[in-house]
């Protein structure tokens, strides 16, 4: 391998570690606004844990 290949193998990995990272990145913010407004909207009282349990609990007994 040439010091030119390697220089471009070198920075090619570096790009794609970066870009990897900022996606999973941006993927975790967009996942911990998402559980920020769940927590908000059931302080404030417009979910009701009766109601989500309802839903996932089968009413056939």
């Amino acid at each position: 391998m040439s010091h030119r290949q390697f220089g471009f193998l070198v920075g090619l990995l570096i790009v794609w570690l970066w870009a990897s990272l900022g996606f999973l990145i941006a993927l975790g913010a967009a996942a911990a606004g998402l559980v920020g407004y769940g927590v908000v909207r059931v302080l404030e009282g417009d979910i009701k844990w009766a109601d989500v349990t309802e839903r996932f609990t089968s009413t056939k007994r």
